[in-house]
């Protein structure tokens, strides 16, 4: 979100909008990183539950080389096709100089953010799940410094970004190595696990196809928004998509919104974030949300006036809404396949009869009455 608010202020709309469009690209190398991290920590933390820790540290070995091979042909890839990969995505004759100025260095610096995701995965199944967080806070607080010094200060503009994120992510990496290099844990780094094992890769990668492929699902739906929007409202509006996503990303999935009730003196961003995400199962305005803003919401929505006893007869009534609403779909749904059934029996009789007649005619008129 800071990114997009920097390179709007520092290079312009349409930088945005180029911005936007390589979306899709960076999801699917993240794809592919989810694809290694997620079967790989998963497969860490059984190992390490069943005690095998030789397997465990092999495992870890094959999470470096498998995310070494795949980001680099994914890099290879996209470097190469990067204009028609683009334009695919959405890119036109205005955005395609900052899409591109922008992709070339995060795909230069693929292989660093796979291992950085990859590794830092690994570290949070390992049992240490506080410092994979600060090793993702560091990256994110030392990327929002450098933006601006690349983009305002050494007037890099979009590529500028770029190279924040990159040499954020390389500080990140190393961070993280140099905790996976503690021989006194026993998930460690050592000459012995960098050895390709087979079977661990098809494990890792079967475990981790499931998110995998929701990645792609939806990237590939960004693209199918991107280009409607190229097509029917040009490229300000596939920035103003970009920035819609990102505003709702931050607002409505944010992980951290956590299940406990905001308190009353904390931020205004966690507070939305937790109404927003309890918003459905809400009956009342809590009394931590004290602003207007969160009045007005709660005053908009007649399910949330409600007593108990209502909530409860209201649910039951959408509920026998619903199935009544299935009744008459799947009867509306089988009456008509009965009709048309019908109706071409129907119409085939009709048919060979009008046909029968027609025939008869025709002998009348050749004089073959009898």
């Amino acid at each position: 979100l800071f990114r997009s608010i920097y390179i709007g202020q520092g290079v312009g709309p349409l930088a945005i909008s180029g911005l936007a469009v390589t979306f899709p690209l960076m999801n699917i190398a993240v794809a592919f990183g989810t694809l290694v991290g997620v079967g790989a920590s998963t497969l860490i933390s059984i190992l390490l539950g069943q005690q095998d820790y030789k397997m465990a540290n092999r495992v870890l070995g094959n999470v470096v080389i498998l995310n070494v091979v795949i980001s680099a042909v994914v890099t290879a890839l996209s470097l190469i096709f990067m204009n028609p990969i683009l334009y695919f995505f959405g890119a036109s004759e205005n955005t395609i100089s900052y899409a591109r100025e922008y992709m070339v260095v995060i795909m230069w610096g693929n292989i660093i953010s796979h291992l950085y995701h990859g590794l830092n995965g690994v570290l949070r199944s390992s049992g240490r799940p506080r410092l994979a967080m600060s090793a993702t806070i560091l990256a994110v607080v030392l990327n929002t410094i450098l933006d601006p010094i690349f983009i305002f200060a050494l007037k890099m503009g979009i590529r500028g970004a770029a190279v924040a994120t990159v040499l954020a992510q390389v500080v990140a990496l190393v961070w993280v190595v140099k905790i996976l290099c503690d021989k006194n844990h026993v998930l460690h780094f050592s000459r012995e696990v960098f050895h390709f094992d087979f079977k661990i890769a098809w494990r890792s990668l079967s475990i981790g196809m499931s998110p995998f492929l929701m990645n792609i699902a939806s990237c590939f739906v960004v693209i199918l928004i991107n280009n409607q929007l190229a097509r029917y409202g040009g490229d300000l509006a596939i920035g103003a998509y970009g920035i819609v996503a990102r505003i709702s990303f931050l607002f409505l999935e944010m992980p951290n919104a956590g299940e406990q009730e905001p308190e009353e003196g904390d931020n205004f961003v966690k507070k939305i974030s937790w109404a927003f995400t309890h918003m459905s199962v809400l009956r009342e305005r809590p009394a931590s949300l004290v602003e207007e803003i969160f009045k007005k919401i709660f005053d908009a929505c007649e399910v949330a006036n409600l007593s108990a006893e209502e909530h409860d007869q209201y649910t039951t009534d959408i509920m026998t809404k619903w199935d009544y609403d299935d009744i008459v779909n799947t009867a509306w749904w089988r009456g008509n396949r009965a009709g048309r059934a019908e109706g071409h029996a129907e119409g085939r009789a009709e048919g060979r009869a009008e046909g029968r007649l027609d025939m008869a005619r025709k002998m009348k008129a050749l004089g073959m009455s009898n």
